[in-house]
């Protein structure tokens, strides 16, 4: 029975498809016990069965994972020990991740546990680039792609952060370059790879304006995860850019079905990623097939004040982007205007370069002002509002959710703009 329980819980490790790693996982708990020599194996099965059952589409059985951390006894698990972690960035709970990801780091470090190193900080990576903090994230995804490469990892997970941070950033050829090296991992029928590959690819296409090579990338996602049983695909949240594309490139059918998957997505799993992506496709879709807009951006509107600023910046920045082209199109110009300069404003915070520059462009076609060069933008005013109260670097950028050298650039721009030349200045003006 001991043995048998280890070998499951084992072979749990080995499979993607949910399925089989439930039957593997359900196995390990009736064979262990809570015995002190069975505790580490009966945790992280009861980690895994969890896991596996949301991934299935289930309700998330959340006792399943208060029962694993309870006997845990506040050390993770050595065998599945990233799965809260997993789940609470998945539900966009961003400070209890990174705080888990941190005391797992700390551990792999005392043990020179490499591999455990090198996955935590992809873990990291993904978790800071969902906050917003671009700075961070660059950070721990360059440190997990050097420990990768000793490793030999092959660089699946490091590549694709890697590309979406580049994609944000405005760096689209980096972004495809790194695609182009998933699709060659995908030549080799890693299905992890594979789906990847095609949300990158297609994240890349969107922020280029091919509306349809995008689109035919997330479909193929779609293809890819319905053939393996993953009904909930924690990591891949992927339906609203899927709908942005297929508006883009005029497949309303295609975008009206995403829509109901993504709705399914957030009947099961309410998160704040689902309530904002449910929000902003709604507008897009309105907008493109003539609708009265009305409700649909009263709605967004609600959904951004759902969400905390520090959750999501960057949907929630990408909901004004929608609002802007919507009101746009139906030539309510003062709203576009005021939607879009928002949108600018909250980019540029993060240094989410490619989606501000969208947003200009956006600008550009409604005849929109180009602001006098002595006008703060929103963040501006706040970082020098900030400073002028005797705050630091760090501490402006904690209480911004943004990097210290982002504080600098704005600073910089500040100080132009009211024509001072220091920190001392900035009360008075």
């Amino acid at each position: 029975g001991d043995l048998a329980g280890r070998i499951h819980t084992h072979l749990t490790m080995f499979h993607d498809q949910p399925e089989p790693a439930r039957r593997h996982a359900r196995a390990a708990i009736a064979r262990l016990s809570d015995r002190d020599e069975h505790r580490p194996l009966l945790t992280a099965a009861l980690l895994l069965l969890f896991f596996h059952e949301v991934r299935a589409g289930g309700p998330a059985p959340t006792e399943l994972l208060d029962r694993a951390l309870s006997l845990e006894g506040g050390e993770p698990s050595f065998l599945a020990g990233s799965v809260p972690a997993i789940w609470w960035k998945s539900v966009d709970d961003h400070d209890r991740a990174r705080a888990r990801l941190h005391v797992m780091l700390d551990l792999a470090v005392a043990r020179g546990d490499d591999p455990l190193r090198h996955e935590v900080l992809t873990h990291l990576g993904e978790t800071e680039l969902l906050a917003g903090r671009f700075a961070e994230a660059g950070t721990h995804i360059a440190a997990a792609r050097d420990l990768g490469e000793q490793l030999g990892t092959g660089l699946v997970g490091e590549s694709w952060l890697a590309g979406v941070l580049d994609a944000h950033r405005g760096r689209l050829a980096q972004a495809g370059t790194a695609a182009a090296g998933l699709r060659r991992d995908d030549d080799l029928g890693d299905a992890w790879s594979r789906r990847l590959h095609h949300q990158l690819t297609g994240l890349v296409a969107l922020a280029s304006g091919e509306w349809a090579t995008a689109a035919t990338a997330y479909g193929a996602l779609a293809a890819d995860l319905d053939g393996s049983g993953i009904a909930e695909p924690l990591g891949q949240r992927f339906e609203p850019d899927w709908i942005e594309a297929c508006v883009g490139a005029g497949d309303l059918d295609t975008a009206h079905a995403a829509l109901d998957r993504l709705a399914r997505r957030h009947s099961r799993l309410p998160r704040p990623w689902t309530t904002l992506g449910l929000a902003r496709s709604r507008v897009l879709l309105a907008g493109a097939t003539g609708a009265d807009p009305g409700a649909a951006l009263d709605a967004l509107t609600q959904a951004r004040a759902a969400v905390p600023e520090a959750v999501l910046p960057l949907d929630r920045a990408r909901c004004l982007l929608a609002a802007g082209r919507t009101y746009r199109r139906v030539r309510r110009r003062r709203e576009a205007r005021a939607a879009l300069d928002a949108a600018v404003a909250e980019f540029d915070a993060l240094g989410a370069s490619g989606f501000a520059d969208r947003a200009r462009a956006e600008l550009g076609r409604i005849g929109a002002r180009t602001p006098a060069p002595t006008t703060l933008t929103a963040t501006e005013e706040r970082v020098a509002r900030l400073a002028a109260r005797g705050q630091t670097n760090r501490l402006i950028a904690d209480a911004l959710y943004i990097s210290p050298k982002t504080v600098e650039a704005n600073l910089a721009r500040v100080y132009r703009k009211l024509g001072i030349a220091s920190r001392a200045e900035l009360g008075a003006a």
